[in-house]
């Protein structure tokens, strides 16, 4: 799947902002939450029963934590007054805005792309699947995992998913 991230600020006061109005009226209600900042200093994310225990949560300053109800509130502690927060969110490219458009897509993609395209074609041609072709088409998306592993130092070798391979956190043979 294909996604993009969005960085959408705004001047927030109070313990919460809302997804879908204000000056966040751009990111859609129930959109994957990658990050939260408070005038360009990070915060980080705390579960939504952390919040809840949180005894006095309209404390105000730059706000340091944020929890997200999974739905349209963000949640912040302590209360901001006046702060810009920055909010960035992952969401899926559902359609291109015209075919005119080039998008720059991350090395591998094409190769992915391909290769799924592959898989049902030979499917729907043959009725089933060639193990040459799976192991093209999983070859390509641990590609794309790779690229995507934050943060990426967690194993030298992203291809072996058995865990038994090196990694920075097995030790290195």
């Amino acid at each position: 799947m294909m996604f993009r991230d969005l960085l959408t600020s705004g001047t927030v006061s109070g313990t919460s902002l809302t997804l879908g109005a204000g000056s966040f009226a751009a990111i859609g209600v129930g959109s994957e939450i990658q990050g939260v900042t408070a005038d360009n200093y990070p915060t980080s994310q705390i579960t939504f029963g952390q919040y809840r225990d949180i005894y006095l949560k309209t404390q105000s300053g730059r706000p340091l934590y944020w929890a997200f109800d999974g739905l349209a509130t963000v949640f912040l502690y302590p209360a901001a007054v006046s702060n810009v927060i920055a909010v960035q969110t992952r969401q899926a490219i559902s359609q291109f805005a015209t075919l005119d458009t080039n998008y720059s897509l991350a090395p591998g993609y094409l190769s992915a792309l391909s290769a799924q395209l592959a898989l049902r074609v030979e499917n729907s041609l043959n009725g089933k699947i060639a193990q040459a072709t799976k192991d093209a088409a999983k070859a390509t998306e641990m590609v794309i995992v790779a690229a995507n592993v934050d943060p990426a130092i967690i194993s030298a070798n992203p291809m072996r998913r058995d865990n038994l391979g090196n990694g920075i956190l097995q030790g290195w043979n």
